[in-house]
């Protein structure tokens, strides 16, 4: 069994170089805020900056007075919306600048800083400046609704240049009588005769009323139209359904245009004289198609039940007669026709 030291030994130890250096470590410890000297310190978290409270209001105060003040005095214009969004935008958008300068010159700058301090600023301001603009629209004026936009100024009409035909002196004139046959000199009526070149130097006034086409049950009717260069070309559905009018030669299109399911006209215009051409609809390729001729000059007829027609006050000189029939029927003669006179002229064409 072991012994005790002597209590004068013991009050040695107690009071020696150990026992100090351990109350010496509590101290320090302690100090540094432990509650024990086996506690590691937490570190310390740094301080959450901001700008100063006078720096806040001097901010604020500088927005408000741009609500105020950058459109011309609220208080006056307080209905006019125009001059309130513009006020609206100039407070908000000071507001960014105002906290990133004063956060930069106080020298406390940081994101976090300047997004809370911008958020904090501009709730600040919302409150303020919806309750001035209540308090004016109520005492001052309602708001009132913002300016409409004036309607586009509609586009000029296009007007046709109207055409100065040529004088044609009536002793200069003569008259072409035409007979268009079959390859087998059988009479065929209903051939459109029209006087294909020798004209060129004249200009002539296109007529006043439309030509007019329809595409129905039957596909396009009439199945062989004519039309003069200048003059208006009328066409519309009568079936109910949506065509397409398209009129080519050659592989060439010369115009295309919609036909409306609704019997509405379509107007055009022939804009050039190119003699007998295809119409079809490219909606409904498996109809029947149509003939259009288009013609330079009034000076065209058809042919009556003997294959005659009468071409009347046709300025003379060297022509050429064209006649157009059918599908691909068509043909051609020369002619030279003198004032005064009548001249006989027979055209062959294909059935």
């Amino acid at each position: 069994m072991s012994r005790l030291p002597p209590r004068h030994v013991v009050g040695r130890v107690a009071g020696g170089p150990i026992h100090r250096a351990i109350a010496t470590a509590r101290g320090l410890h302690m100090a540094r805020g432990m509650s024990h000297p086996n506690t590691l310190a937490a570190p310390a978290e740094e301080p959450l900056l901001h700008v100063s409270r006078t720096q806040f209001l001097g901010s604020l105060a500088v927005a408000v007075s741009l609500f105020l003040f950058a459109q011309g005095p609220m208080w006056k214009h307080a209905g006019d919306i125009n001059r309130l969004d513009g006020a609206i935008w100039w407070s908000y958008g000071a507001i960014p600048l105002l906290i990133a300068g004063c956060l930069v010159a106080s020298h406390r700058w940081s994101v976090r800083a300047f997004m809370l301090d911008t958020m904090a600023l501009t709730l600040v301001k919302y409150v303020l400046t919806f309750g001035l603009a209540v308090v004016f629209w109520a005492t001052i004026s309602p708001p009132l609704p913002a300016a409409a936009m004036p309607p586009p100024r509609p586009a000029p009409a296009l007007h046709e240049q109207a055409i100065a035909p040529t004088p044609i002196d009536p002793t200069e004139t003569g008259a072409v009588r035409v007979t268009v046959v079959d390859p087998a000199g059988r009479p065929v009526a209903g051939a459109v005769v029209f006087v294909a070149a020798g004209l060129e130097d004249y200009v002539f006034a296109p007529p006043a009323e439309p030509a007019v086409i329809e595409h129905g049950p039957q596909g396009i009717t009439p199945a062989l139209a004519v039309a003069q260069v200048g003059q208006k070309l009328e066409a519309r559905s009568t079936d109910g359904r949506m065509h397409t009018l398209v009129a080519g030669k050659a592989g060439e299109v010369l115009f295309n245009v919609p036909l409306l399911a609704s019997g509405a006209p379509t107007t055009t215009v022939v804009r050039e004289a190119r003699g007998l051409t295809a119409l079809r609809c490219n909606v409904h390729p498996e109809e029947p198609e149509g003939r259009l001729v288009t013609v330079a000059n009034p000076y065209f007829g058809r042919s009556d039940a003997e294959g005659r027609v009468l071409l009347s006050a046709v300025p003379g000189g060297k022509l050429r007669l064209g006649a157009a029939y059918g599908e691909h029927g068509a043909g051609e003669a020369p002619v030279e026709l003198h004032p005064k006179e009548t001249a006989e002229v027979r055209i062959e064409v294909a059935p």
